[in-house]
């Protein structure tokens, strides 16, 4: 996957921001973003933290509920967006 389809699933997730498993962007990093990122690490445990690039950021994986926390996404965007992977639609 290349820069360019990332940017087109981080931009899905984007449109449906209270709508994404965990699963979905633990997918989305490890498989595609990974490639890009040589320096990629996965801490898992209820709360995951991510390293791309220079950014670290945590999401954490849902109790009760299939989708994770809206905040979640937001931190997972904003990240992206200072990796270039993601620009935000105004």
């Amino acid at each position: 996957m290349d820069r360019e389809r990332i940017g087109q699933a981080l931009r899905n997730i984007a449109s449906r921001p209270m709508n994404v498993r965990f699963r979905e962007i633990e997918t989305l990093l490890e498989n595609h973003v990974r490639v890009i990122f040589p320096n990629f690490n996965h801490h898992g445990g209820r709360h995951h933290t991510f390293t791309v690039g220079n950014q670290t950021f945590c999401i954490a994986e849902p109790h009760h509920c299939p989708f994770v926390k809206k905040v979640y996404v937001e931190i997972l965007l904003e990240a992206m967006e200072a990796l270039g992977l993601y620009e935000r639609e105004d």
